[in-house]
Protein backbone atom coordinates (compact mmCIF):
# COMPACT_ATOMS: atom_id res chain seq x y z
CA UNK A 1 0.00 0.00 0.00
CA UNK A 2 2.69 2.46 0.76
CA UNK A 3 4.89 1.19 -2.33
CA UNK A 4 1.49 2.33 -4.13
CA UNK A 5 1.01 5.32 -2.57
CA UNK A 6 4.61 6.32 -3.15
CA UNK A 7 4.10 5.58 -7.23
CA UNK A 8 1.09 7.84 -7.20
CA UNK A 9 3.05 10.66 -5.55
CA UNK A 10 6.02 10.09 -8.01
CA UNK A 11 3.33 10.07 -10.31
CA UNK A 12 1.83 12.89 -9.63
CA UNK A 13 4.64 15.08 -8.82
CA UNK A 14 6.62 14.45 -12.78
CA UNK A 15 2.88 15.37 -14.02
CA UNK A 16 3.04 19.02 -11.88
CA UNK A 17 7.26 19.07 -13.15
CA UNK A 18 5.88 17.94 -16.69
CA UNK A 19 2.83 21.21 -16.90
CA UNK A 20 4.83 23.66 -15.50
CA UNK A 21 7.68 22.94 -17.82
CA UNK A 22 5.01 23.51 -20.97
CA UNK A 23 3.95 26.55 -19.05
CA UNK A 24 7.39 27.92 -19.47
CA UNK A 25 7.63 27.09 -22.80
CA UNK A 26 4.69 28.12 -23.90
CA UNK A 27 4.71 31.33 -22.22
CA UNK A 28 8.13 32.49 -21.50
CA UNK A 29 7.40 32.88 -17.99
CA UNK A 30 7.98 30.99 -14.50
CA UNK A 31 4.95 29.16 -13.06
CA UNK A 32 6.02 31.01 -9.58
CA UNK A 33 5.57 34.16 -11.15
CA UNK A 34 1.88 33.60 -10.88
CA UNK A 35 1.30 34.53 -7.88
CA UNK A 36 5.09 36.22 -7.68
CA UNK A 37 4.87 38.13 -11.19
CA UNK A 38 8.08 40.02 -11.72
CA UNK A 39 8.20 44.10 -11.73
CA UNK A 40 6.95 45.82 -14.72
CA UNK A 41 10.83 46.94 -15.27
CA UNK A 42 12.09 43.52 -15.42
CA UNK A 43 9.49 42.47 -18.10
CA UNK A 44 11.62 43.73 -21.02
CA UNK A 45 12.72 40.33 -22.05
CA UNK A 46 9.41 38.71 -22.73
CA UNK A 47 9.17 38.36 -26.12
CA UNK A 48 6.43 36.10 -26.58
CA UNK A 49 3.91 37.79 -23.99
CA UNK A 50 4.57 40.84 -26.24
CA UNK A 51 3.69 39.07 -29.36
CA UNK A 52 0.51 38.22 -28.22
CA UNK A 53 -0.09 41.46 -26.69
CA UNK A 54 0.80 42.87 -30.52
CA UNK A 55 -1.75 40.56 -32.32
CA UNK A 56 -4.35 42.44 -30.34
CA UNK A 57 -3.08 45.79 -31.60
CA UNK A 58 -4.66 47.31 -35.24
CA UNK A 59 -1.41 47.80 -37.18
CA UNK A 60 0.48 45.55 -39.44
CA UNK A 61 4.00 45.93 -38.28
CA UNK A 62 6.14 45.16 -35.20
CA UNK A 63 9.03 46.82 -33.94
CA UNK A 64 12.15 44.85 -34.83
CA UNK A 65 14.77 44.62 -31.84
CA UNK A 66 17.21 45.80 -34.23
CA UNK A 67 17.72 49.61 -34.84
CA UNK A 68 18.83 49.42 -38.35
CA UNK A 69 15.81 47.12 -39.34
CA UNK A 70 13.31 49.33 -37.76
CA UNK A 71 10.28 47.39 -38.22
CA UNK A 72 9.09 44.03 -39.74
CA UNK A 73 5.35 42.62 -40.15
CA UNK A 74 3.64 41.75 -37.25
CA UNK A 75 4.39 38.03 -36.85
CA UNK A 76 2.05 34.79 -37.96
CA UNK A 77 -0.92 37.29 -39.21
CA UNK A 78 -3.29 37.34 -41.97
CA UNK A 79 -3.06 40.95 -43.27
CA UNK A 80 -4.31 43.51 -46.04
CA UNK A 81 -1.54 45.70 -47.30
CA UNK A 82 -2.35 47.96 -50.12
CA UNK A 83 -5.55 46.46 -51.00
CA UNK A 84 -3.72 42.66 -50.87
CA UNK A 85 -4.23 39.98 -48.60
CA UNK A 86 -0.79 39.13 -46.63
CA UNK A 87 -0.01 36.33 -44.51
CA UNK A 88 3.18 36.69 -42.75
CA UNK A 89 5.79 34.52 -41.26
CA UNK A 90 6.98 34.49 -37.90
CA UNK A 91 10.36 36.28 -38.31
CA UNK A 92 8.02 39.31 -39.67
CA UNK A 93 8.11 38.70 -43.65
CA UNK A 94 5.51 37.51 -46.51
CA UNK A 95 5.01 33.73 -46.23
CA UNK A 96 6.07 31.80 -49.06
CA UNK A 97 3.05 29.81 -50.49
CA UNK A 98 4.86 26.92 -51.64
CA UNK A 99 6.25 24.18 -49.37
CA UNK A 100 10.25 23.94 -49.52
CA UNK A 101 12.05 21.05 -51.13
CA UNK A 102 13.92 19.29 -48.92
CA UNK A 103 17.44 20.19 -50.24
CA UNK A 104 16.46 23.37 -52.08
CA UNK A 105 18.78 26.31 -53.98
CA UNK A 106 18.08 29.18 -51.77
CA UNK A 107 17.92 32.61 -53.57
CA UNK A 108 16.93 35.62 -51.65
CA UNK A 109 15.39 38.46 -53.47
CA UNK A 110 16.60 41.54 -51.09
CA UNK A 111 14.80 45.10 -51.40
CA UNK A 112 11.89 46.72 -49.89
CA UNK A 113 8.47 47.37 -51.03
CA UNK A 114 9.31 46.02 -54.82
CA UNK A 115 10.85 42.82 -53.44
CA UNK A 116 7.74 42.34 -50.86
CA UNK A 117 5.00 42.67 -53.67
CA UNK A 118 3.38 45.57 -53.00
CA UNK A 119 -0.69 45.95 -53.44
CA UNK A 120 -0.22 42.38 -55.61
CA UNK A 121 -1.08 39.16 -54.75
CA UNK A 122 1.50 36.98 -53.45
CA UNK A 123 1.72 34.61 -56.25
CA UNK A 124 2.14 37.84 -58.94
CA UNK A 125 5.11 38.88 -56.68
CA UNK A 126 9.13 38.81 -57.97
CA UNK A 127 9.91 36.23 -55.49
CA UNK A 128 7.01 33.03 -56.70
CA UNK A 129 7.54 34.74 -60.40
CA UNK A 130 11.13 34.14 -60.64
CA UNK A 131 11.47 30.78 -58.47
CA UNK A 132 8.61 29.50 -60.83
CA UNK A 133 10.35 30.36 -64.06
CA UNK A 134 13.59 28.83 -62.66
CA UNK A 135 12.08 25.61 -62.07
CA UNK A 136 10.33 25.02 -65.08
CA UNK A 137 14.03 25.80 -66.68
CA UNK A 138 15.66 23.35 -64.37
CA UNK A 139 16.41 19.53 -65.50
CA UNK A 140 14.77 16.93 -63.64
CA UNK A 141 16.66 15.87 -60.56
CA UNK A 142 18.44 19.04 -59.91
CA UNK A 143 18.40 20.93 -56.19
CA UNK A 144 14.88 23.10 -57.03
CA UNK A 145 15.18 26.81 -57.10
CA UNK A 146 13.63 28.12 -53.51
CA UNK A 147 13.21 31.83 -53.60
CA UNK A 148 12.50 34.19 -50.70
CA UNK A 149 11.75 37.63 -51.11
CA UNK A 150 13.31 39.86 -48.36
CA UNK A 151 11.68 43.30 -48.07
CA UNK A 152 8.93 45.33 -46.97
CA UNK A 153 7.47 48.91 -47.55
CA UNK A 154 9.24 52.02 -47.00
CA UNK A 155 12.41 50.48 -46.14
CA UNK A 156 15.77 51.66 -47.34
CA UNK A 157 18.87 49.73 -47.93
CA UNK A 158 20.09 49.07 -44.46
CA UNK A 159 17.09 47.09 -43.29
CA UNK A 160 16.97 44.70 -45.69
CA UNK A 161 20.83 44.04 -45.73
CA UNK A 162 20.83 43.99 -41.89
CA UNK A 163 18.16 41.79 -41.59
CA UNK A 164 19.45 39.30 -43.90
CA UNK A 165 22.42 39.16 -41.53
CA UNK A 166 20.00 38.99 -38.36
CA UNK A 167 18.45 35.90 -39.72
CA UNK A 168 21.15 34.36 -41.48
CA UNK A 169 20.90 30.55 -40.13
CA UNK A 170 16.90 30.74 -41.08
CA UNK A 171 17.71 31.70 -44.78
CA UNK A 172 21.01 30.62 -45.98
CA UNK A 173 21.33 31.61 -49.12
CA UNK A 174 23.89 30.45 -51.90
CA UNK A 175 22.44 33.77 -54.14
CA UNK A 176 21.48 37.06 -53.56
CA UNK A 177 19.91 39.32 -55.55
CA UNK A 178 19.65 42.42 -54.02
CA UNK A 179 17.23 45.50 -56.00
CA UNK A 180 17.81 48.42 -54.99
CA UNK A 181 15.58 51.79 -55.76
CA UNK A 182 14.99 55.46 -55.63
CA UNK A 183 14.29 56.45 -52.10
CA UNK A 184 16.69 54.52 -50.60
CA UNK A 185 18.60 57.70 -49.38
CA UNK A 186 15.85 58.59 -47.53
CA UNK A 187 15.95 58.22 -43.67
CA UNK A 188 13.71 54.98 -42.73
CA UNK A 189 10.52 56.23 -41.24
CA UNK A 190 9.28 54.05 -38.06
CA UNK A 191 5.73 52.90 -37.35
CA UNK A 192 3.90 52.40 -34.40
CA UNK A 193 2.17 48.65 -33.43
CA UNK A 194 -0.97 50.91 -33.83
CA UNK A 195 -0.51 50.64 -37.37
CA UNK A 196 0.86 54.87 -37.45
CA UNK A 197 4.13 56.18 -39.06
CA UNK A 198 6.64 57.55 -36.07
CA UNK A 199 9.48 59.53 -37.31
CA UNK A 200 12.20 58.68 -35.40
CA UNK A 201 15.84 59.85 -34.78
CA UNK A 202 18.07 58.72 -37.52
CA UNK A 203 21.08 57.01 -35.79
CA UNK A 204 22.82 56.49 -38.78
CA UNK A 205 23.76 60.54 -39.66
CA UNK A 206 25.15 63.04 -37.55
CA UNK A 207 21.80 64.97 -37.05
CA UNK A 208 19.64 62.25 -35.97
CA UNK A 209 16.81 65.01 -35.46
CA UNK A 210 17.23 65.63 -39.19
CA UNK A 211 14.13 63.69 -41.00
CA UNK A 212 15.11 63.32 -44.40
CA UNK A 213 11.53 61.38 -45.89
CA UNK A 214 10.00 61.41 -49.29
CA UNK A 215 7.10 61.21 -47.64
CA UNK A 216 7.36 64.54 -45.72
CA UNK A 217 8.57 65.98 -48.76
CA UNK A 218 6.09 65.03 -51.40
CA UNK A 219 3.34 66.48 -48.31
CA UNK A 220 5.52 69.83 -48.85
CA UNK A 221 4.92 69.92 -52.55
CA UNK A 222 1.60 68.67 -52.34
CA UNK A 223 0.69 70.93 -50.30
CA UNK A 224 1.33 74.09 -53.45
CA UNK A 225 -1.83 72.93 -55.18
CA UNK A 226 -3.64 74.38 -52.56
CA UNK A 227 -1.86 77.34 -52.23
CA UNK A 228 -2.02 77.64 -56.14
CA UNK A 229 -5.86 77.28 -56.56
CA UNK A 230 -6.25 79.84 -53.77
CA UNK A 231 -4.39 82.25 -55.48
CA UNK A 232 -1.77 82.52 -52.49
CA UNK A 233 1.42 81.96 -55.14
CA UNK A 234 2.21 82.08 -58.80
CA UNK A 235 5.12 79.03 -59.52
CA UNK A 236 6.51 77.59 -62.33
CA UNK A 237 8.22 73.52 -61.78
CA UNK A 238 11.69 75.52 -62.57
CA UNK A 239 11.26 77.28 -59.31
CA UNK A 240 10.86 74.73 -56.89
CA UNK A 241 14.71 74.15 -57.88
CA UNK A 242 16.87 70.93 -57.79
CA UNK A 243 16.00 67.63 -56.43
CA UNK A 244 18.89 67.99 -54.43
CA UNK A 245 18.19 64.76 -52.41
CA UNK A 246 18.76 62.79 -55.64
CA UNK A 247 21.10 65.16 -57.48
CA UNK A 248 24.36 63.58 -55.81
CA UNK A 249 25.98 67.53 -56.01
CA UNK A 250 28.19 67.20 -53.13
CA UNK A 251 27.19 68.05 -49.39
CA UNK A 252 24.19 64.95 -47.66
CA UNK A 253 23.37 64.03 -51.22
CA UNK A 254 26.81 62.84 -51.92
CA UNK A 255 27.21 61.48 -48.29
CA UNK A 256 24.36 59.29 -48.31
CA UNK A 257 25.16 57.52 -51.69
CA UNK A 258 28.21 57.05 -50.59
CA UNK A 259 27.11 55.33 -47.54
CA UNK A 260 24.58 53.20 -49.46
CA UNK A 261 27.63 52.43 -51.40
CA UNK A 262 30.06 51.52 -48.79
CA UNK A 263 26.80 49.22 -47.27
CA UNK A 264 26.66 47.28 -50.59
CA UNK A 265 30.14 46.48 -50.27
CA UNK A 266 29.63 45.45 -46.52
CA UNK A 267 26.98 42.98 -48.19
CA UNK A 268 29.05 41.89 -51.07
CA UNK A 269 31.90 40.98 -48.45
CA UNK A 270 30.40 39.49 -45.69
CA UNK A 271 28.03 37.16 -48.53
CA UNK A 272 31.49 36.23 -50.33
CA UNK A 273 32.85 34.83 -46.92
CA UNK A 274 29.97 31.99 -46.86
CA UNK A 275 30.14 31.13 -50.68
CA UNK A 276 27.28 33.28 -51.77
CA UNK A 277 26.84 35.45 -54.90
CA UNK A 278 25.55 38.64 -55.47
CA UNK A 279 23.78 40.37 -58.33
CA UNK A 280 22.35 43.48 -58.76
CA UNK A 281 18.48 44.67 -60.40
CA UNK A 282 19.14 48.18 -62.27
CA UNK A 283 15.52 48.14 -61.96
CA UNK A 284 14.58 51.34 -64.27
CA UNK A 285 17.10 53.65 -65.76
CA UNK A 286 16.97 56.71 -63.51
CA UNK A 287 19.57 59.47 -62.19
CA UNK A 288 19.38 57.88 -59.16
CA UNK A 289 20.44 53.91 -61.05
CA UNK A 290 23.49 56.29 -62.94
CA UNK A 291 24.81 57.41 -59.91
CA UNK A 292 24.74 54.27 -57.26
CA UNK A 293 25.62 52.02 -60.24
CA UNK A 294 28.81 54.01 -61.27
CA UNK A 295 29.52 53.82 -57.69
CA UNK A 296 28.95 49.73 -57.66
CA UNK A 297 30.88 49.58 -60.67
CA UNK A 298 34.00 51.64 -59.13
CA UNK A 299 33.92 49.29 -55.79
CA UNK A 300 32.80 46.37 -57.30
CA UNK A 301 34.17 46.39 -61.05
CA UNK A 302 33.25 42.54 -61.54
CA UNK A 303 29.33 42.92 -60.18
CA UNK A 304 26.84 41.09 -61.90
CA UNK A 305 24.10 43.51 -63.08
CA UNK A 306 20.55 42.55 -64.35
CA UNK A 307 19.19 45.23 -66.18
CA UNK A 308 14.92 45.58 -66.39
CA UNK A 309 12.74 48.17 -68.05
CA UNK A 310 14.54 50.97 -69.71
CA UNK A 311 11.04 53.37 -68.83
CA UNK A 312 8.27 52.65 -66.43
CA UNK A 313 5.37 53.84 -68.21
CA UNK A 314 1.81 54.58 -66.50
CA UNK A 315 0.42 51.25 -68.05
CA UNK A 316 2.83 49.36 -66.05
CA UNK A 317 1.57 50.22 -62.50
CA UNK A 318 -1.28 50.55 -60.88
CA UNK A 319 -1.43 54.08 -61.43
CA UNK A 320 -1.06 56.42 -59.75
CA UNK A 321 1.06 53.81 -57.34
CA UNK A 322 3.99 53.78 -59.22
CA UNK A 323 4.70 50.15 -57.91
CA UNK A 324 4.50 47.39 -61.41
CA UNK A 325 1.59 45.42 -61.84
CA UNK A 326 1.15 42.03 -62.37
CA UNK A 327 1.45 42.31 -66.02
CA UNK A 328 4.94 44.29 -65.55
CA UNK A 329 6.35 42.23 -62.68
CA UNK A 330 5.66 39.04 -64.91
CA UNK A 331 7.57 40.61 -67.58
CA UNK A 332 10.33 41.45 -65.18
CA UNK A 333 10.18 38.02 -63.69
CA UNK A 334 11.38 36.72 -67.00
CA UNK A 335 14.26 39.05 -67.34
CA UNK A 336 15.61 37.96 -63.82
CA UNK A 337 15.24 34.48 -64.04
CA UNK A 338 17.27 34.07 -67.40
CA UNK A 339 19.96 36.33 -66.71
CA UNK A 340 20.50 34.19 -63.44
CA UNK A 341 20.31 30.83 -65.97
CA UNK A 342 22.76 32.90 -68.38
CA UNK A 343 25.20 33.37 -65.57
CA UNK A 344 25.38 29.99 -64.69
CA UNK A 345 24.45 30.24 -60.88
CA UNK A 346 20.98 27.98 -61.31
CA UNK A 347 21.60 24.01 -60.76
CA UNK A 348 20.75 22.05 -63.37
CA UNK A 349 19.22 24.83 -65.81
CA UNK A 350 18.45 24.10 -69.31
CA UNK A 351 18.50 26.82 -72.20
CA UNK A 352 17.97 30.29 -71.42
CA UNK A 353 15.97 30.60 -74.22
CA UNK A 354 12.84 29.04 -73.10
CA UNK A 355 12.69 31.68 -70.49
CA UNK A 356 10.44 33.84 -72.53
CA UNK A 357 9.04 37.43 -72.51
CA UNK A 358 5.52 38.53 -73.01
CA UNK A 359 5.07 40.14 -76.37
CA UNK A 360 3.99 43.53 -75.14
CA UNK A 361 7.02 43.62 -73.18
CA UNK A 362 9.29 43.08 -76.07
CA UNK A 363 11.90 45.49 -76.98
CA UNK A 364 11.19 46.98 -73.33
CA UNK A 365 13.88 45.90 -71.67
CA UNK A 366 17.12 48.56 -70.65
CA UNK A 367 20.56 47.54 -71.80
CA UNK A 368 23.04 46.14 -70.26
CA UNK A 369 25.93 49.60 -69.18
CA UNK A 370 29.30 48.92 -68.67
CA UNK A 371 30.94 51.09 -66.03
CA UNK A 372 32.18 53.97 -68.51
CA UNK A 373 28.96 54.56 -69.74
CA UNK A 374 27.45 54.75 -66.15
CA UNK A 375 29.77 56.79 -64.96
CA UNK A 376 29.24 59.38 -67.66
CA UNK A 377 25.43 59.40 -67.37
CA UNK A 378 25.75 60.26 -63.61
CA UNK A 379 28.40 63.19 -64.60
CA UNK A 380 25.70 64.13 -67.24
CA UNK A 381 23.08 64.36 -64.88
CA UNK A 382 24.60 65.64 -61.84
CA UNK A 383 25.24 68.89 -64.76
CA UNK A 384 21.28 68.88 -65.09
CA UNK A 385 20.64 69.25 -62.20
CA UNK A 386 23.41 72.02 -60.97
CA UNK A 387 21.77 74.28 -63.33
CA UNK A 388 18.18 73.95 -61.77
CA UNK A 389 20.04 74.99 -58.47
CA UNK A 390 18.60 78.27 -56.92
CA UNK A 391 19.64 80.63 -54.55
CA UNK A 392 17.07 80.94 -52.49
CA UNK A 393 14.17 78.84 -50.62
CA UNK A 394 11.77 81.23 -49.82
CA UNK A 395 8.60 79.46 -48.29
CA UNK A 396 6.17 82.49 -48.43
CA UNK A 397 6.99 82.67 -52.33
CA UNK A 398 7.30 78.86 -52.95
CA UNK A 399 10.37 79.11 -54.36
CA UNK A 400 13.10 76.32 -54.29
CA UNK A 401 11.37 74.09 -51.97
CA UNK A 402 12.84 71.26 -53.30
CA UNK A 403 16.19 71.87 -52.10
CA UNK A 404 15.26 71.30 -48.61
CA UNK A 405 16.18 68.46 -47.50
CA UNK A 406 14.36 68.26 -44.58
CA UNK A 407 13.09 69.33 -41.19
CA UNK A 408 9.95 71.58 -43.36
CA UNK A 409 6.81 70.99 -42.92
CA UNK A 410 4.09 71.46 -45.18
CA UNK A 411 2.54 74.97 -43.58
CA UNK A 412 6.34 76.00 -43.42
CA UNK A 413 7.32 74.50 -39.44
CA UNK A 414 10.79 74.49 -39.05
CA UNK A 415 11.98 71.37 -36.69
CA UNK A 416 14.62 70.69 -34.35
CA UNK A 417 16.78 71.11 -37.79
CA UNK A 418 16.60 72.44 -41.56
CA UNK A 419 18.91 71.27 -44.15
CA UNK A 420 18.84 72.99 -47.32
CA UNK A 421 21.17 73.40 -50.39
CA UNK A 422 21.46 76.75 -52.50
CA UNK A 423 23.23 77.96 -55.64
CA UNK A 424 26.97 79.03 -54.82
CA UNK A 425 26.29 82.38 -56.37
CA UNK A 426 27.17 85.02 -53.57
CA UNK A 427 29.68 85.28 -50.26
CA UNK A 428 26.30 86.37 -48.27
CA UNK A 429 24.02 84.38 -46.49
CA UNK A 430 20.31 86.29 -45.20
CA UNK A 431 18.01 83.45 -42.80
CA UNK A 432 14.87 85.30 -42.14
CA UNK A 433 12.54 83.57 -39.19
CA UNK A 434 9.18 84.13 -37.64
CA UNK A 435 7.90 82.66 -34.03
CA UNK A 436 5.55 79.96 -34.35
CA UNK A 437 1.56 82.02 -33.66
CA UNK A 438 0.22 81.75 -30.12
CA UNK A 439 3.83 79.61 -28.50
CA UNK A 440 5.51 83.51 -27.36
CA UNK A 441 6.89 81.22 -24.50
CA UNK A 442 9.18 79.37 -26.42
CA UNK A 443 11.55 82.78 -27.73
CA UNK A 444 13.40 84.41 -27.60
CA UNK A 445 15.21 81.34 -29.06
CA UNK A 446 18.67 81.05 -30.63
CA UNK A 447 18.99 78.85 -34.19
CA UNK A 448 22.35 78.30 -34.92
CA UNK A 449 23.53 78.23 -38.68
CA UNK A 450 25.83 76.34 -39.85
CA UNK A 451 27.34 76.29 -43.63
CA UNK A 452 28.97 73.43 -45.08
CA UNK A 453 29.57 72.38 -41.60
CA UNK A 454 30.86 75.31 -40.70
CA UNK A 455 29.13 77.26 -37.99
CA UNK A 456 28.67 81.15 -39.82
CA UNK A 457 26.60 82.70 -36.78
CA UNK A 458 23.62 82.70 -35.17
CA UNK A 459 19.97 84.21 -34.81
CA UNK A 460 17.69 85.04 -32.48
CA UNK A 461 13.69 85.02 -33.02
CA UNK A 462 11.74 87.49 -30.80
CA UNK A 463 8.39 86.85 -29.48
CA UNK A 464 5.72 87.31 -32.65
CA UNK A 465 4.78 90.89 -30.21
CA UNK A 466 7.93 92.08 -29.87
CA UNK A 467 9.09 91.52 -33.83
CA UNK A 468 6.85 89.48 -36.38
CA UNK A 469 9.93 88.00 -38.00
CA UNK A 470 13.90 87.83 -37.34
CA UNK A 471 16.94 88.25 -39.94
CA UNK A 472 20.04 87.99 -39.95
CA UNK A 473 23.20 88.39 -42.70
CA UNK A 474 26.12 86.01 -42.38
CA UNK A 475 29.13 86.06 -44.19
CA UNK A 476 29.74 82.92 -46.01
CA UNK A 477 32.98 81.09 -44.65
CA UNK A 478 35.25 80.48 -47.48
CA UNK A 479 35.26 76.50 -49.01
CA UNK A 480 37.67 74.17 -48.33
CA UNK A 481 38.66 71.07 -50.58
CA UNK A 482 39.74 71.10 -54.25
CA UNK A 483 38.45 73.71 -56.87
CA UNK A 484 35.94 71.67 -58.06
CA UNK A 485 34.05 72.00 -54.78
CA UNK A 486 33.44 75.65 -55.71
CA UNK A 487 30.25 74.67 -58.23
CA UNK A 488 28.54 72.35 -55.27
CA UNK A 489 25.32 73.95 -53.13
CA UNK A 490 26.24 76.04 -49.81
CA UNK A 491 24.46 73.69 -47.77
CA UNK A 492 22.52 75.76 -45.14
CA UNK A 493 21.39 73.93 -41.68
CA UNK A 494 19.84 75.45 -39.11
CA UNK A 495 20.11 73.85 -35.53
CA UNK A 496 17.39 75.56 -33.13
CA UNK A 497 18.16 75.44 -29.32
CA UNK A 498 14.68 74.53 -28.28
CA UNK A 499 11.27 73.08 -29.37
CA UNK A 500 8.26 71.97 -28.51
CA UNK A 501 5.20 69.95 -29.95
CA UNK A 502 2.57 71.60 -31.84
CA UNK A 503 -0.79 70.17 -33.07
CA UNK A 504 -0.70 70.54 -37.11
CA UNK A 505 -2.85 68.97 -40.07
CA UNK A 506 -4.41 66.50 -37.98
CA UNK A 507 -1.32 65.34 -36.04
CA UNK A 508 1.76 66.74 -33.91
CA UNK A 509 4.77 67.96 -35.09
CA UNK A 510 8.30 69.38 -33.50
CA UNK A 511 8.69 72.89 -34.24
CA UNK A 512 11.13 75.13 -33.25
CA UNK A 513 9.47 78.27 -35.69
CA UNK A 514 8.35 79.33 -39.61
CA UNK A 515 11.01 79.50 -42.23
CA UNK A 516 10.32 82.47 -44.04
CA UNK A 517 13.66 83.10 -46.23
CA UNK A 518 16.78 81.14 -46.90
CA UNK A 519 18.87 82.83 -49.55
CA UNK A 520 22.05 83.49 -50.79
CA UNK A 521 23.38 86.97 -51.93
CA UNK A 522 25.90 89.24 -53.20
CA UNK A 523 27.58 91.84 -50.38
CA UNK A 524 25.61 95.19 -50.40
CA UNK A 525 22.01 93.34 -52.16
CA UNK A 526 18.70 94.23 -51.24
Amino acid sequence: MIRQLALLVGAAAAAVLLLAGGYTLATGRAVAELWNPPPPEFRMHFDAERTAAIARLPGDYRVHADPRVSYVLKPEARLEIAGAPVDSDLAGMRRRASAEPGDPQRIVLLGDSIVFGYGVLEHEGFGPQVESLLRRAQAPGARAACVQPIGLPGWSFRPSIHFLFDHWNQYRPEIVVYVPYDNDLENVEGVYETGHRRTQPDVFTSQPLLPISDHKSRLLIRSLELRLRKGEISITEADLGADVLAADLGGESTRRYDAMADGIVLLAQRLARQGCRLAFVRYHDSTFMDHLFARIGARLPDAAVIPLLAEIRPPDTNWPDPHLNPNALAAASTWIARSLVELGWIDGAQDAAAITTPDEYAGRRARPLDAGETAQRSRAARERERARLLPVVDFVAARGLRQVYGGLTPVGTVGPRLLAALAPIGDLLRVELAPIPDRDDLYPLAVEVEVDGVPAGALTIEPAAKAPSSRIDLRLPPRSGSASSSSEPREVLLKAADWVVVDELKGIELASCRLRRIEVIEAGGG
